[in-house]
């Protein structure tokens, strides 16, 4: 039979542990002492020691005279010296509640006293000085959509998803008698104005359009009448009609990129037709292109042009169809083709050609290669120099 000997645990005494806590909360000069934080800065037993003679770490504190709920003061951040926006702080200022309060200085000059939640989430940027600023933004951009005191936003001819009879502020219902009735609703500046008693979904659209004359500013009435007579869409119906991300189609709008967009306060409609232009189709005057088209009409000869300049033929042709200064009858009709919104796969069936030369014969979409050249290029450009050698 073997003999009984002591563990480890049985030769650590409650006194011991205790005295070992209060060791470190002195050290961190604290009456609160988590257990990692004990162990963090040099705790001597586990967690377990602790737990077999206290069952918690919690009684073990209360053992040692530490307070067991965290106090205000536990785990202070200090700000000072940091700067956040306009703001340095500089000083505590006390509490107000259960928050920290902290004394900041603006560089414009004056001091101001923040919470701690208030600067670090970025709620507070300055002692105030920005708020005349930012109001008065905010204020031309509102006023920006107002048309004689009527916001634009209000009207952007889109039928709400609630909307049953298909006509825009038109709506149904049932009278005492039972029978089925149609209103026409307009408001404006949150005043309302409204005709019922219309047997059709018609006759109440007709007079949703009175209403409008009646009350409406003609600048709105002129481009509500040209977004219903040119059957405009807004940019995301397009970019999903279209198949195209609506940064694309935003961007686009942005940079002149369509011939149709018309805005309404902040809504932009485009015709579902209008294809939009490329970059390279929109400023078409880069200096390349520029360059190319007038070697190409001194010298009357792609090849010429194109070792003159020193790029491919294909290049050459391909600036030379973006300027329009070359062209073909296959050229012509590969580009008309294009122009009616046929995909480069159906025209390459149409002119009984390959994708590829379908693809080189249509003018550049996405901007011609930057004139700095890449590694690369220079490197394709060095072996071409030392071939012609």
């Amino acid at each position: 039979m073997r003999p009984l000997t002591m563990s480890r645990n049985d030769q650590i005494s409650d006194q011991m542990l205790i005295d070992d806590i209060l060791r470190i909360a002195n050290y961190l000069e604290t009456d609160y002492l988590r257990f990692k934080d004990y162990k963090a800065n040099g705790g001597k037993y586990s967690n377990t020691t602790f737990k077999s003679r206290f069952s918690t770490w919690k009684k073990a504190q209360q053992q040692a005279g530490l307070n067991v709920q965290k106090s205000n003061d536990y785990k202070r951040t200090n700000l000072i010296g940091q700067k956040f926006g306009l703001l340095t702080v500089k000083d505590e200022a006390g509490y107000s509640g259960k928050k920290k309060l902290w004394l900041c200085e603006c560089e414009c000059g004056n001091t101001v006293v923040v919470p701690t939640d208030r600067l670090k989430n970025g709620r507070v940027i300055s002692c105030g000085h920005l708020r005349p600023q930012r109001a008065t933004h905010a204020a031309k951009m509102k006023a920006s959509h107002i048309i004689e005191g009527v916001k634009e936003d209000w009207f952007s001819d889109t039928i709400s998803g609630n909307n049953t009879t298909g006509y825009l502020g038109v709506g149904v219902y049932q009278t005492y008698s039972g029978k089925t009735r149609y209103r026409a609703r307009l408001v404006v500046n949150y005043k309302e104005y409204e005709k019922s008693g219309f047997k059709t979904a018609e006759d109440a659209y007709q007079a949703r359009l009175s209403l409008e004359e009646k009350h409406l500013p003609q600048q709105i009435l002129d481009k509500l009448y040209t977004i219903r007579s040119k059957g405009l869409i807004k940019l995301q119906d397009y970019a999903d009609l279209h198949n195209l991300p609506i940064r694309k189609v935003r961007n686009g709008v942005y940079h002149d990129g369509f011939k149709t967009a018309v805005k309404i306060g902040s809504n932009w409609f485009l015709d579902p037709k209008d294809r939009m232009r490329e970059r390279s189709e929109i400023v078409s005057n880069h200096s390349l292109i520029n360059e190319v088209t007038q070697t190409y009409h001194d010298t009357r000869s792609l090849t010429k042009t194109a070792k003159l300049h020193k790029i491919s033929v294909q290049k050459a042709r391909k600036l030379l169809i973006t300027s329009g200064a070359y062209s073909t009858p296959l050229i012509k009709e590969v580009n008309n083709l294009y122009q009616q919104g046929f995909l480069i796969k159906e025209i390459a069936e149409k002119v009984n050609k390959s994708e590829k030369v379908v693809s080189a014969y249509l003018p550049y979409k996405k901007g011609i290669y930057n004139e700095q050249l890449s590694q690369g290029a220079k490197n394709i450009q060095k072996s071409r120099n030392n071939h012609e050698k």
